[in-house]
């Protein structure tokens, strides 16, 4: 199999609009694909969804992988397969493997874990939203219990829906919303009522919940609310974790909302609610908690637009909101885009600390997105840090096949125990022996940081030259932001000088002087002597207000590159979101 971890090396400056960070020449490393399956049967759909859990409670995360159109006895009824981790990593052979023995049901299209019933395995939660108990793809869950030997064989619970092409199950989370023992279920039905729907059973020593103790249904006819739900995590820090659910065709441009957990379970009303500005991206589409990715002890969500618009047609976006004590913040702080038409930018999204270093880390798939081969997907990593996600990716993957769809789905675990998660990466139109018999692969998490160049020594690099290492190496720095790395006086923290044409706080602009006019009719002695503290000079930040001196609006002038939040780089990153509340009906 040809997947590869390609490794970053930019050979142009992105000021120059020359390259895009993540579209650049890029050197390939000896490293491949830790781990990979297939199915070995045509059209199986392998790497649909993948997931991670530990079913056995051997302190290692086992990998999940859905083949949601495999037939054995039935006609794509879909089949799960768990293999288990351990010090060598996932086993080649699946310890479980569980299918829906029904015609066209597409199990596994969703996977969700967490321990439910408060016994110290996780369970694994499967969605299949094809499934028929009467009506015509209602969709179904199922749940099956983990337990020392692994997971159960059977289910321990599932629920079926009642109305004809609701499609439950097509979206799937695990979360302990209220805060007690036991982790929580959420999950959507699209098409319930026509608009989408999404639910909340609680967990028990007994299992789930029968009765639902929160339910909305979207106020809009075809907005498909309930297609995309996961854990936020716990975005204010008050010890609850909090639950997103997107829209993606609500007012035909989508929308995502956050809902905050408390002991009574997760609020009527959306806490935050978020949009883009203009039609046609599926805003919402995919949705993440990203973990804490700036480390201020509050996490923070990402929400993908696959198919949004910005400069290249439908390349589609990613927006990241922190945290903090009040809420998720009210504009997006980071952004990143495709940069090429139709590439799925954000069809998939995942988080957690790859490189060990604290930092939760962004992990974004585009299945359409084409390095080498045509749309033969790609699966992005950026590293977080004070200040958030790094502006380029410290790594990059890629099937090496075209049209294999490689990004459709990923996770991050830690499968070895070793404090690096690891990156398990779904293609599941992969051909190997079998046309779109689909794969999944591991990509092993690393010791990586990511540095630029320093040439003046000045503590901040040069963007335009990233390197990834272990280690940083001599000369190289953890800060970017130096627009003039050939002098020394020259950097985000030097202090500006008036009137000069240099710009020597690399904030975009160079402060100017303005002579003060005085009325014509005013009447001055000959000498007029201001006094000694008077400051003639106008900063230009004052012209925009934004503490940079950046034009707000101007995210994307010039190369497009992605942007993250800390004005000490000289970027902004102003995303055309709009946030409002919206009235649900809730049941």
């Amino acid at each position: 199999m040809r997947f590869r971890l390609m490794s970053l090396l930019l050979l142009a400056a992105c000021a120059s609009g020359a390259t895009q960070p993540h579209n650049v020449t890029q050197m390939r490393t000896a490293l491949e694909g830790e781990w990979s399956q297939e199915p070995n049967r045509t059209d199986s759909w392998m790497g649909y969804t993948v997931a991670f859990a530990d079913v056995n409670g051997d302190g290692f995360q086992d990998g999940i992988v859905s083949a949601i159109a495999e037939d054995n006895g039935e006609e794509a009824e879909g089949r799960v397969r768990a293999f288990h981790g351990s010090v060598d990593g996932l086993a080649t052979e699946s310890a479980w493997i569980a299918e829906s023995n029904q015609d066209y049901a597409y199990f596994g299209v969703a996977l969700g874990s967490g321990d439910i019933n408060g016994d110290g395995y996780d369970d694994l939660l499967i969605g299949a939203h094809r499934y028929d108990t009467g009506a015509g793809d209602e969709g179904g869950l199922f749940l099956y219990y983990g337990s020392p030997d692994g997971l159960q064989t059977q289910p321990s619970w599932a629920y079926g829906g009642t109305e004809a092409g609701a499609q439950w199950g097509k979206a799937v989370a695990v979360a302990n919303v209220n805060g007690d023992a036991y982790d929580d279920l959420v999950f959507g039905g699209p098409m319930a009522d026509d608009a989408g729907s999404a639910t909340l059973l609680l967990g028990s020593a007994d299992g789930p919940v029968a009765n639902a103790v929160w339910s909305v249904t979207s106020d809009q006819t075809g907005s498909e609310y309930g297609s995309a739900v996961a854990s936020a995590g716990d975005v204010n820090g008050d010890g609850f974790e909090d639950v997103l659910v997107g829209a993606r065709f609500y007012d035909e441009r989508g929308e995502a909302y956050l809902y905050l957990g408390s002991e009574s379970g997760l609020s009527a009303e959306p806490a935050w609610t978020a949009t883009l500005q203009t039609n046609g991206g599926a805003f919402g589409s995919a949705v993440v908690g990203a973990g804490d990715v700036n480390g201020d002890g509050f996490d923070d969500v990402a929400i993908g637009a696959e198919e949004a618009s910005q400069g290249e047609e439908q390349e589609g976006r990613v927006f990241l909101f922190f945290g903090s004590a009040s809420g998720l913040s009210e504009q997006a702080q980071w952004t990143s885009e495709g940069d090429q038409p139709y590439a799925d930018w954000g069809a998939s999204l995942a988080s957690g600390d790859v490189n060990g270093d604290g930092f939760s880390d962004l992990v974004i798939g585009a299945t359409r997105f084409t390095t080498e081969e045509e749309q033969e997907g790609q699966a992005a990593i950026y590293l977080g840090s004070l200040s958030g996600p790094a502006s380029v990716p410290a790594a990059t993957m890629t099937s090496g096949q075209n049209f294999a769809y490689f990004g459709q789905a990923i996770a991050v675990g830690n499968v070895n125990g070793d404090g690096f998660a690891d990156v398990l990466v779904g293609a599941h139109l992969f051909d190997g022996g079998h046309s779109d018999e689909g794969a999944a692969v591991l990509f092993a998490g690393v010791c990586l940081s990511l540095t630029f160049a320093d040439v003046d020594g000045d503590g901040f690099g040069d963007p335009a030259f990233p390197s990834t290492a272990c280690e940083p190496a001599a000369g190289t720095v953890a800060n970017e932001g130096d627009c003039d790395d050939t002098q020394f006086d020259i950097s985000p923290e030097a202090e500006e000088i008036p009137d000069d044409g240099i710009d020597q706080d690399c904030d975009g602009v160079d402060l100017v002087s303005e002579e003060t006019d005085l009325p014509e009719d005013t009447d001055l002695p000959d000498e007029t002597d201001l006094p000694d503290e008077t400051d003639l000079s106008v900063d230009s930040d004052a012209a925009d207000s934004d503490g940079t001196g950046t034009p707000i609006g101007s995210e994307h002038q010039g190369c497009g590159c992605q942007s993250g939040v800390p004005p000490v780089y000289g970027l902004t990153s102003l995303a055309l979101i709009i946030l409002r509340r919206r009235p649900h009906k809730a049941a």
